[in-house]
């Protein structure tokens, strides 16, 4: 029996759920697919339910309802792992579509509380010791419930306050159950229906169980409260809970409480010290600073992860969702950014082609002309108070439509900006986002032009050129025995009156040359001169020579009949 027939029928009749439900809000063709997997005919399968019908959609409240609105209920009815999947997808309308994803931002992430007791035997069994002898209280009424962990109040017997984040009964389990069947579905799909399968199921879904597997395991969390907790230490004024390893476990996680007033109106920032400029401006100096300086950031910048303990301090909460840029993916960022802020549609669009890494089926000129009218309709205005959500979402679709693919990698930061800047206009800022970036993007400028930096650049590049160059010489020199040994003498006979080999040669000489000639160039390989890679233009004057001299070689050899008919046709 295959994996996938084994986790068919493990999870039967969490199969059938799936498909009934699917079937229910009217998306017949999706739960014919999943029908498929499990090999049961239509038929045979519970495809209505509340007097709905497939057929016909008789239900009139789903009638009326849109394919967005359908699946989000859909996804909110077959619980906690499909709302995340639903929230996720929410972020991609390069994937699903900006009516889909404008549809799914409406899932709720909050769910019931386990039953009392559920959460103090969690703790118990995780840490080893009845909850009396690790804290001196411990609240069995949760301050809040989310999708995969509630939150309780506690206190150490040194009297410290704290809070005790444990994972809901069974989620860890349920989750893993669920993106099993996930991923088995997914192939399915992709292997059954070639229209469902241009939406890559099977991408989307493994980067969904990334998401999740660090989501119902605190020790990823631990590590993030860690890490930016100790690179936030040199910000005075940025306060971060203070972890508990010892108290912590992949389903418990310890850390300070912190009190705090809300920042979700003006009215509460002002009553706690604070005015909104300030706390705009202050947030995306952090924010920044954590994606450029640092590169690992807290990725859900909403108003319930922060709190304002007093006139002086900020808090930032929840580590469970963090990105992560490494040194070189920074600088396809920043390359994007300035771009973006220059409103160059050239650069925007080379920086874009590099890091989606563009097939060569692909046309740059048809991408640019999309940029362009992009960044006429969009960001002519300025963006002082222009909500770039819809910006994004717009230039998503066409990256789509350009067959291209955004990495998530760089997604991350790109929400981040844009909810900082969403979260200033609904607290009713005046900062605008490029006010708030022009630091750092002057920043960007300099240090890419620093000694150093160029200095560093400049070896890289000769490190690139010393493994390209580098064996050489024993290469040569190997060449150079077997010469002696065996002679130079090649002798191929092909018969060929039409000439068909030697066009194919020549095209293939050529274009691969004119390919490695067009990446450095447009990749601006350095060593540059005023913009244009010195490389890029020496591959590409040796291509041209190459093929001019392959020419004359075999025009060379070609009977004098041949030639003389060639002269006489080129000429008349």
């Amino acid at each position: 029996m295959s994996d996938i027939g084994g986790v068919l029928i493990h999870q039967r009749r969490r199969v059938v759920e799936i498909v009934d439900v699917f079937a229910r809000y009217g998306f017949t063709q999706l739960a014919s697919v999943f029908g498929a997997a499990t090999g049961d005919e239509p038929s045979r399968i519970p495809f209505h339910r509340a007097g709905l019908r497939i057929a016909g959609l008789a239900d009139p409240e789903l009638v009326a309802m849109t394919t967005g609105e359908r699946l989000r209920a859909a996804l909110a009815e077959l619980g906690t792992t499909w709302v995340k999947l639903g929230q996720m997808l929410s972020l991609r309308a390069d994937l699903v579509g900006a009516d889909i994803a404008e549809a799914l931002k409406g899932l709720q992430s909050t769910v019931p509380a386990d039953a009392p007791g559920l959460a103090s035997a969690t703790v118990e069994t995780e840490l080893g010791h009845p909850v009396a002898v690790v804290f001196a209280s411990f609240s069995d009424e949760p301050l809040a419930s989310g999708s995969v962990a509630q939150v309780h109040a506690a206190t150490l017997h040194d009297g410290t306050e704290v809070v005790v984040k444990v994972l809901h009964h069974d989620a860890d389990r349920k989750v893993k159950g669920d993106i099993e069947l996930m991923k088995v579905l997914s192939r399915s799909v992709e292997s059954l229906d070639p229209g469902l399968a241009r939406y890559n199921p099977v991408a989307i879904v493994d980067e969904f169980s990334d998401l999740m597997s660090g989501a119902v395991d605190f020790t990823d969390e631990l590590a993030s409260l860690q890490q930016i907790g100790a690179n936030l230490a040199v910000e005075p004024d940025i306060v971060v809970p203070h972890a508990y390893p010892e108290l912590s476990t992949s389903r418990v996680l310890t850390m300070t409480r912190i009190y705090g007033g809300p920042v979700d109106t003006r009215e509460h920032l002002e009553a706690s010290g604070w005015t909104v400029e300030r706390f705009v401006q202050r947030t995306s100096d952090v924010f920044l600073a954590m994606i450029f300086r640092d590169g690992m950031f807290h990725a859900d910048p909403h108003p319930g992860n922060f709190l304002i303990p007093d006139a002086g301090h900020l808090a930032i909460l929840d580590f469970g969702d963090v990105g992560y840029l490494t040194p070189s993916r920074r600088l396809d960022f920043q390359a994007l950014l300035l771009a973006i802020s220059e409103r160059d549609a050239s650069d925007f669009t080379h920086a874009l082609m590099a890091v989606t890494r563009a097939s060569v089926e692909v046309d740059e000129d048809v991408v640019q002309g999309d940029v362009e009218e992009w960044m006429q309709r969009w960001l002519g205005g300025g963006v002082s108070e222009q909500d770039l959500g819809p910006a994004l979402e717009n230039l998503l679709i066409l990256i789509r439509a350009d067959h291209l693919t955004f990495p998530s990698d760089l997604l991350m930061p790109l929400r981040v900006l844009l909810r900082l800047q969403g979260l200033g206009l609904q607290l009713g800022s005046t900062v605008p986002l490029d006010d708030m970036l022009r630091p750092y993007l002057t920043q960007m400028l300099a240090d890419r032009y620093k000694p150093a930096a160029l200095l560093k650049q400049a070896r890289r590049t000769l490190r690139s050129w010393e493994r390209l160059l580098g064996p050489l010489p024993d290469e040569l020199a190997g060449l150079a025995v077997r010469l002696r040994r065996e002679g130079a003498q090649v002798d191929v006979k092909v018969h060929d009156p039409d000439e068909v080999i030697d066009k194919l040669i020549d095209g293939l000489l050529a274009s691969a040359s004119i390919v490695g000639a067009s990446q450095l160039l447009s990749r601006r390989t350095p060593p540059t001169v005023q913009d244009f890679s010195v490389p890029g233009v020496a591959v590409g004057v040796l291509a041209a020579y190459t093929w001019r001299r392959l020419q004359v070689r075999r025009d060379s050899h070609k009977p004098l009949r041949n030639r003389v008919v060639g002269f006489i046709s080129r000429r008349f």
